[in-house]
């Protein structure tokens, strides 16, 4: 129910913030964790979002969380304890988060190094 109504005020909201910064929105998604494919309720079935480039730049730059070395690449890490994690490795930048429909709420994603 919460995503449906984030997803309804994000595009009823674009003329809204015309004023501020907006762009394209570029990335991925998957379903991951054990029998997610047949029951979205499953233990660990979260859908995972990915977002990259000058959105996961914005997030990035705007998480007041300090940079953390990536454990997996040589870049950095920020982590905003609330499931939205993001990254920055050179100039690329990207961001994930996971929704849990046994939860329903939002979750860290299940991307992994």
């Amino acid at each position: 129910m919460w995503l449906k109504f984030a997803l309804i005020a994000m595009i009823t909201a674009g003329p809204a913030l015309a004023d501020e910064k907006s762009g394209e929105l570029s990335g991925s998604f998957g379903f991951y964790g054990a029998k997610c494919e047949k029951d979205n309720k499953a233990p660990g079935c979260v859908m995972t979002f990915v977002i990259r480039g000058e959105a996961a730049k914005a997030l990035y730059d705007r998480i007041k969380w300090k940079a953390q070395p990536h454990p997996c690449s040589q870049g950095q890490i920020k982590d905003s304890r609330n499931g939205m994690r993001c990254y920055k490795v050179k100039d690329d930048y990207a961001c994930d988060f996971g929704y849990s429909f046994l939860q329903q709420q939002m979750t860290h994603s299940d991307v992994t190094c």
